[in-house]
């Protein structure tokens, strides 16, 4: 019902079966605090612990899901799913990368370091 349109409603969300990663991850916390600060409550009606079947699942219509564009960009160039807008409250992600100040990297740490920022910067 949301093919035409570019910004899903979001207070349409609430009616759809939601497909949800772990209650327990810090990414479906991040997501559930986001509507419920919209005042929107999810209609999770699956929680797996795979993205790959995450992916499935709504590809064979079972329900809707959020997940990072990187993860779905095959799926949307072979069209077997298709992504909507939130709308201007979109969600944001911070990752992090720590180490001991006083310890130096190791070859592998740095090359692993850059290659975060470089995938950052190319999905920016």
């Amino acid at each position: 019902r949301w093919l035409k349109m570019e910004d899903v409603p979001r207070d349409e969300l609430s009616e759809e079966p939601f497909i949800s990663y772990s209650k327990s991850s810090r990414t479906f916390r991040m997501i559930d605090s986001h509507f419920r600060r919209e005042d929107v409550s999810l209609n999770v009606v699956a929680e797996l612990g795979s993205m790959d079947a995450i992916k499935e699942f709504v590809a064979r219509e079972l329900g809707i899901t959020i997940l990072a564009s990187w993860l779905v960009r095959r799926e949307i160039a072979e069209k077997r799913l298709q992504t909507k807008s939130l709308g201007e409250r979109s969600l944001k992600r911070e990752w992090g990368f720590f180490w001991l100040q006083e310890r130096r990297m190791s070859l592998a740490e740095e090359t692993f370091l850059q290659t975060c920022r470089d995938k950052v910067a190319e999905n920016r």
